[in-house]
């Protein structure tokens, strides 16, 4: 199965033996060539049989297995030889890892901090059938039904993580933290997220960035309930510092959230800023060569301003087509339909104003006036 997503096919079909690159794949080249060249150091073509043992080991990656001193030697020839900006290191998963990882843990009576970060629900949308049958229906497109199971696929491997904790009397003490990288709104026409118009992942706005936050401790006094406070990825740190009573070090992005969550009382925040980069960066020396949006929410107003980065791809996604600011009352608007700009322009320019004080951008253009 590891295999079969990033191929786009089903490989129990396949010839173990066979040669991955004779393997006709519904992949993108890019992935079909980053798979082919995992055997490329030893000059022989890879296995459909290789490339599944090394998709189940590290995801796809090269691995890097040694003493620490081997491990520090090969990164270091991979950072010299490939003249990379920088990599990802992947640790290898396997059955029972995370088992393993909360027992040593436990028997070393320390606390621990697990990241479980998984591919799902991303494309393609593969759902075994036992959870489709229950998301299909004449009034809803098989796409749509996809995502929907594929959403539940993701929620089961939650619980299996909450039933880890569970076994060990730890779910009790534990706080859990739920958080996603971008919105999605499913093309009801076909594979991946729509774009017509483009408001899902990768976008500012709302479908793109507006995602849920949930924060579960049984034993943490939380109070329970659905909030309405802006709140931002960047305080989770901070709230997490303050859960397990570590001090906050100076200059730290973000508020602590705990004390509201614990009051329900409103968090004192007057606005919150976002900022949105090409899926490909230009320039990793310098971020804004790929800005194209910054944005601010207060209370219901929401100003989009459009920035000048080179986009690379995914140049639908990013048609850019109003350069001008974009403003929203989103407690009437929450899709963001009717541009305002032209009618409130002291709110423009006071966000504005706003936006430029969150920090400066020193190359990229920007429209602040709608004229």
């Amino acid at each position: 199965s590891r295999l079969s997503a990033p191929l786009g096919i089903d490989c129990s079909t396949l010839d173990p033996d066979q040669p991955l690159e004779e393997v006709p794949t519904q992949a993108s080249q890019g992935m079909a060539q980053a798979l082919s060249q995992i055997g490329s150091d030893t000059g022989k073509k890879i296995t459909v049989r290789e490339a599944a043992i090394q998709m189940g080991l590290s995801v796809g990656l090269p691995q890097v297995i040694g003493s620490p001193e081997q491990v520090a030697d090969e990164i270091e020839r991979h950072w010299r030889e490939s003249g990379a900006f920088g990599f990802n290191l992947s640790a290898p998963t396997k059955p029972g890892m995370i088992e393993e990882f909360v027992d040593h843990a436990m028997a070393e009576k320390k606390p621990f901090f697990l990241w479980y970060g998984v591919f799902l629900p991303h494309t393609p949308h593969n759902p075994p059938e036992r959870l489709l049958k229950k998301y299909r229906s004449p009034d809803r497109s098989l796409p749509i039904a996809k995502y929907y199971a594929m959403c539940e696929w993701f929620d089961e491997t939650c619980g299996q993580l909450i039933e880890i904790l569970e076994k060990r009397n730890l779910r009790d003490d534990t706080l859990i933290v739920y958080v996603t990288d971008n919105g999605w709104i499913q093309n009801p026409n076909g594979n991946g997220y729509s774009r017509n118009p483009s408001r899902s992942k990768q976008t500012p706005y709302e479908g793109g960035v507006r995602t849920p936050i949930m924060f579960s401790w049984p034993n943490g006094k939380l109070k329970y309930g659905e909030r309405e406070d802006l709140v931002s990825s960047v305080d989770l740190f901070p709230t997490a510092l303050s859960a397990v009573g570590a001090e906050r070090p100076d200059g730290l992005p973000g508020i602590d959230l705990l004390p509201s969550l614990r009051s329900g009382a409103p968090l004192k925040r007057k606005a919150i800023f976002g900022e949105s980069f090409a899926h490909d960066v230009a320039d990793v020396e310098k971020p804004e060569a790929s800005l194209l949006f910054r944005w601010t929410i207060e209370n219901k107003w929401k100003l989009l301003l459009t920035y000048d980065g080179e986009v690379n791809r995914y140049k639908s996604t990013h048609p850019r087509a109003e350069k001008r600011p974009q403003l929203f009352d989103l407690s009437k608007d929450p899709h963001e339909k009717k541009n305002l700009a032209g009618k409130r322009p002291e709110i423009v320019a006071r966000l504005a104003k706003s936006i430029a004080s969150w920090y400066p951008v020193k190359e990229r253009k920007v429209v602040t006036r709608f004229e």
